[in-house]
């Protein structure tokens, strides 16, 4: 989620866009001058715990027998 402060510069990056669009300037824009593109952010949405006994009933088993001499 963006702070205040950058939501008010991105906000005016886009109306400065804007206007060079509607002043006939249609170049493209580099991708750190672009006010809508963001880079990728690793987020920690949350963690579970997972009981691993009931991926027990879930998996072939092989079971060898082993045979004392």
């Amino acid at each position: 989620m963006w702070s205040k402060a950058k939501f008010i510069n991105r906000k005016f990056l886009m109306e400065e866009l804007y206007q060079r669009f509607l002043d006939g300037d249609d170049s493209p824009v580099a991708q750190e001058d672009d006010p809508f593109w963001d880079p990728v952010e690793a987020v920690h949405l949350g963690s579970a715990h997972v009981w691993l006994q009931s991926l027990a009933y879930c998996m072939k088993l092989e079971v060898q027998a082993v045979s004392e001499l």
